[in-house]
């Protein structure tokens, strides 16, 4: 009978239990800002490539 109250105590702090839950959002909330950082990344490159690389190369073939 003891056995059973260890598992039903068990199973109740289990249910109870939400860091499973938190550690899923702390993910999803990870991986919407590594793409928005990649985006971000990504757009500053292409500023940086038109604005000023290829003025300067086109400086240079002059």
């Amino acid at each position: 009978m003891h056995r059973l109250h260890e598992v039903i105590a068990t199973a109740d702090r289990l249910r109870r239990d939400d860091s499973a839950e938190t550690a899923i959002e702390y993910t999803v909330i990870a991986g919407f800002l590594s793409i928005m950082i990649a985006g971000a990344v990504y757009l500053i490159g292409q500023g940086i490539l038109v604005g000023y690389y290829e003025k300067i190369a086109a400086a240079l073939l002059r």
